[in-house]
Parts: C-alpha cells; sequence; structure tokens
C-alpha cells in the first residue's frame, strides 16, 4: 500500500512538473511583453491631390508625388494576453522633416514638392507570436503631420496644411536576443480631406493627401 502511494505521488509529480514546463516552454508571448524603444528607417511616398475652381482655370487639378526616406523613432508597450497573445500600445515620432524631390506639376505652371514637418502617431498593435522569437503583428493608428505643398520658382503661394488621418498596417519582429530586435513593417495613412472656398465664394477646392511607408527598424526590449 505504502509503495502504491509512493509510486502514485512520483508519478503525480512528475506529471504536474512536466505541465508546468510544458506551460512555460509555450508561453511564447512571455518574451515579447514589456517596453521596446527602438528606431528606423522609412520609406515614405505621399500622394497630394490638389484641386481648385478660379474663373479663367475651372476645375484645374494637380497630384504631387514624392518619395524619401525619414529616420523614425518608435516607442511602445506590449501587454500579455495569453501565451500567444499581445496587445501593444506605442507612439512615432519622425526625427526630421520630409522633403520630396521636385517636379512639374499638371498645373505645368512649374516645379513642386512636398514637405512634411511634424510627423507623429499613437497605435494599437495586436500582436501573435509564432514562438519565442518571432512574431507578426497588426496596427491601427492616428497620424497627424504638417504637409507643405511648395510651387517653386513660379511665384505661387505655398499650400500648408496640418492634417489628421487614420493608418493600418502590417509588420513582423524577430528577436535576436533577449533584448535585442529587428522589426519591418508596412503602412498606409489616409488624411482627412480639407475643403476651402476664399470669402467670395468664387474660388474654392479641396486637398486630398495619403501616404504609404515601408519602415526597417532596430531596437531594445526591456
Amino acid at each position: 500500500m505504502k509503495k502504491s502511494l509512493l509510486s502514485l505521488t512520483i508519478l503525480s509529480s512528475i506529471f504536474i512538473s512536466t505541465n508546468v514546463l510544458s506551460d512555460e516552454l509555450s508561453n511564447d508571448a512571455d518574451n515579447f511583453k514589456g517596453l521596446n524603444l527602438g528606431v528606423g528607417l522609412s520609406v515614405v511616398k505621399y500622394d497630394s491631390n490638389f484641386s481648385q475652381s478660379f474663373p479663367s482655370y475651372p476645375s484645374d487639378f494637380a497630384k504631387y508625388h514624392s518619395t524619401n526616406v525619414v529616420p523614425r523613432f518608435d516607442g511602445s508597450y506590449s501587454f500579455e494576453l495569453n501565451d500567444k497573445w499581445l496587445l501593444g500600445v506605442g507612439l512615432t515620432l519622425d526625427l526630421s522633416p520630409f522633403n520630396g524631390d521636385e517636379y512639374l506639376d499638371t498645373f505645368g505652371t512649374g516645379n513642386t514638392k512636398i514637405r512634411t514637418t511634424n510627423h507623429y502617431s499613437v497605435y494599437i498593435e495586436p500582436t501573435y507570436a509564432i514562438d519565442n522569437s518571432l512574431a507578426v503583428f497588426g496596427k491601427l493608428s492616428y497620424q497627424s503631420s504638417n504637409i507643405d505643398a511648395i510651387w517653386v520658382g513660379d511665384g505661387y503661394l505655398n499650400d500648408h496644411m496640418r492634417l489628421d488621418g487614420v493608418g493600418v498596417g502590417l509588420g513582423v519582429k524577430k528577436l535576436i536576443n533577449q533584448n535585442i530586435y529587428v522589426q519591418l513593417e508596412g503602412e498606409y495613412v489616409d488624411y482627412s480631406n480639407i475643403n476651402w472656398s476664399d470669402s467670395s465664394g468664387s474660388n474654392w477646392g479641396y486637398r486630398n493627401n495619403n501616404s504609404y511607408s515601408g519602415t526597417l527598424s532596430a531596437g531594445y526590449h526591456f
């Protein structure tokens, strides 16, 4: 009887220990929870659609496209939901202005370029841990930026806007070790349209802007 009880106790201990160890090994999300601080390079393409109606130029329309590389800071905190899923909250901040190339606008009036300043975003980031060092994530963000459409050398006034928008993105994160990670993501941002008219009501138009970006970054996981 004593031998049976001893055998049962040993078997129970082994079973419990095995399950605890299995849970620990399968808890991949645990490696990704916590604070993340990173910097990266973003290749950004801005599309800016501009229209205005003047008595002499009815329904004129121009499209401006500019692409450049911008350094970007990314800080976030990920909360563990279960052994596979996390929810992150964070912010990004461009570390320098975006200055696009010059090109001839479709008005044919002169060269134009796009410049953005003070661009930032705040976001939520559902994350799925594939294993203990690799995770994929989606992103939903609020974006805000100053955007200038600058007519170069033709005497037109600059077009200055403060725009807000919504961004969606997908990405992958790889832990190099317990603290260092690399991350690759793509994002699309749809900025709010702006309708305008002058005091007389005879001149009017709208601005529509969006952007596409791909970002490669590295950071430290606390």
